[in-house]
């Protein structure tokens, strides 16, 4: 990559962590920026000897003000992308080869970290409030985000021209939000690479309210979409986007479709209660039926096309979770064409 980039890491009391990230982050890029959010607990001091650009508020201004100015700042040094990311070691400044990586590959796209893949790492709170905030935002940018809270990412230079949003304190979470959806009203959307969640412990509680930013945040995409026309394609790709990858579109053969084609007729022609009565028959199976405890000792398996010769994701998972059962040396694990 030789593009010039910068790496902002906005700091709020972040004495513990903050010197070992930014040494970390020295390793990648020249310039590194770090925002010193009127910490009281010596932040700016442990960053003493590094070669990095300190910029301090002599106040707490939120995290929404402390990004921006030192997006603001990297910009005028001349970055034509910036790697943003927190200071209390959640992300890993390991990662940063891979963002640049897929920035060579998605010029223009905002580049996302996206953690929700690691979901048993995620406390169960934060990990359902970020898929609520998930939908939301989909819906008001048009199009599915993977994870649309996570502060690890890279903004190309051109989605901060002319740009104007709210950098309140109590838009502190908003703000990365509601930078998504002005993004791909502006044809600038996101591409997410899986990272780790990491909540090592005696971490510090996070800043973000599970509560309090989710209605922040709800709010403003209630405003977006009202102000916006309410949006219909989007809240359909909101909603099945992320079911319906290109990948797997591609390997539904003609029987599927003709198939997706009658069940959508069936589910109209009866008023949705097909999808009711079937969704629940499904809901209960699910729960009650157990996984054998024992050896398995034959196992069949339904095959699934190949797509470009390549074995599909889902198909992937169907073959791991048949090789789970089958235990034992003995027996068969028979795979069935279709």
């Amino acid at each position: 990559m030789n593009k010039p980039f910068g790496i902002v890491i906005p700091a709020y009391n972040e004495a513990r962590t903050i010197r070992s990230i930014a040494e970390k982050c020295l390793q990648y890029g020249a310039l590194v920026i770090v925002v010193d959010d009127g910490s009281s607990d010596g932040t700016a001091e442990e960053l003493s000897g590094l070669d990095v650009v300190l910029l301090r508020n002599e106040v707490n201004m939120g995290k929404a003000a402390t990004l921006w100015r030192g997006l603001e700042e990297a910009l005028a040094r001349g970055a034509e992308g910036i790697i943003s990311l927190d200071g209390d070691g959640q992300h890993r400044p390991e990662d940063i080869p891979r963002f640049l990586k897929a920035w060579e590959q998605h010029p223009d796209h905002i580049i996302i970290g996206s953690r929700l893949a690691d979901k048993r790492a995620f406390p169960p709170k934060r990990y359902y409030a970020n898929k609520v905030a998930n939908f939301w935002i989909s819906w008001a940018a048009g199009y599915p985000i993977e994870d649309s809270q996570s502060g690890f990412r890279l903004y190309p230079a051109v989605l901060m021209q002319g740009l104007n949003l709210r950098r309140t304190r109590q838009s502190s979470f908003v703000f990365e939000s509601e930078i998504l959806i002005a993004g791909a009203r502006r044809g600038i959307r996101s591409y997410a690479i899986p990272i780790a969640a990491v909540y090592a412990d005696g971490a510090r509680p996070s800043h973000f309210s599970s509560v309090l930013d989710i209605v922040r945040i709800t709010r403003m995409v209630a405003w977006r979409l009202i102000s916006g026309g309410l949006c219909l394609p989007g809240l359909f790709r909101a909603t099945y986007g992320p079911y319906m990858s290109k990948e797997r579109i591609a390997s539904i053969c003609g029987d599927g479709w003709s198939m997706l084609v009658l069940s959508m007729l069936v589910m109209v022609g009866s008023l949705g209660l097909t999808a009711l009565w079937v969704g629940r028959m499904v809901w209960r199976e699910a729960r009650y039926t157990v996984a054998p405890l024992e050896p398995v000792i034959c196992a069949l398996v339904m095959a699934r096309k190949l797509h470009g010769g390549k074995v599909t994701s889902d198909y992937r998972a169907r073959l791991t979770r048949a090789a789970c059962l089958y235990t034992t040396g003995e027996g068969k694990l028979i795979l069935l064409g279709g």
